[in-house]
């Protein structure tokens, strides 16, 4: 995936790309998180390993089994969660989905 970047950075990069001067001719405005969005994104969950390839430099992930009847049942609770209330559907994906957890942006 190669080093993190921070945003600020690569907006700086992008209006120096442009032929503008950062913070002159283009102002770069911190608006906060938005709703769904994440400060970083995570490459593998917890419960996940890798498997070594040839190459050393990748990995290829190893998901978690599940078998098809659980699979099946676990979409149609998911379906239910469809006409049920937030409340509802958040403890519906919280059951089904383990890794799943519910925040608000405040």
């Amino acid at each position: 995936m190669g080093r993190p970047v921070k945003i600020i950075e690569l907006a700086k990069s992008l209006i120096k790309l442009s032929g503008h001067e950062p913070d002159v001719d283009i102002k770069i405005e911190f608006t906060g998180l938005r709703e769904g969005e994440k400060m970083y994104e995570e490459l593998l969950m917890d419960e996940e390993s890798t498997l070594p390839t040839e190459n050393r430099s990748i990995m290829v992930s190893k998901g978690v089994d599940v078998a098809y009847d659980e699979f099946e049942h676990k979409l149609v609770e998911l379906e239910s969660a469809i006409h049920a209330t937030d409340e509802e559907a958040i403890a519906i994906l919280e059951e089904v989905i383990p890794t799943y957890r519910h925040t608000t942006n405040r």
